[in-house]
């Protein structure tokens, strides 16, 4: 999407929105300087690639850098304040559960590593795997 005008915006090809990006950003690097572009991002459920991928541009361009990203690190700064050490059940445990409940997220669509000790549960004991998700997903219609 593009700005049309006040407030609208038209549809335009992914080939067109990367030269979109690209002229933003070669704009404010050339006249502001590489630290005045800072590629903001946040862990959520995205992969090792999308997540980091972001910093081998920052390094390249020597664009503004972070310590992390702004959720992971208030995360981790705020659990080791308020409990101590950063440490959880092992997830391996997931397969000795007869119950697993998934607040937030659907760990089939992103997280590979704990459906398969989900999987194994659900083979072995018939375990349930609960999802809970505010908007509606593939694996999970009624959100």
């Amino acid at each position: 999407m593009v700005k049309k005008g006040h407030g609208e915006f038209k549809p335009i090809s992914w080939d067109d929105a990367l030269d979109e990006v690209f002229q933003c950003l070669h704009k404010n690097h050339s006249t502001a300087g590489s630290e005045s572009v800072w590629p903001y991002f946040y862990a959520g459920t995205m992969g090792l690639l999308q997540r980091d991928g972001i910093n081998r541009l920052r390094h390249a361009m020597k664009y503004s850098g972070q310590h992390s990203t702004i959720c992971v690190t208030l995360v981790r700064a705020g659990w080791h304040a308020g409990v101590g050490a950063f440490r959880g059940p092992d997830p391996r445990e997931m397969a000795d559960s007869d119950l697993k409940v998934s607040w937030g997220g659907n760990p089939a669509s992103t997280q590979v590593n704990a459906m398969t000790h989900i999987q194994k549960a659900r083979k072995s004991r018939n375990a349930k795997l609960v999802v809970v998700l505010p908007i509606p997903d593939s694996n999970c219609p009624s959100g």
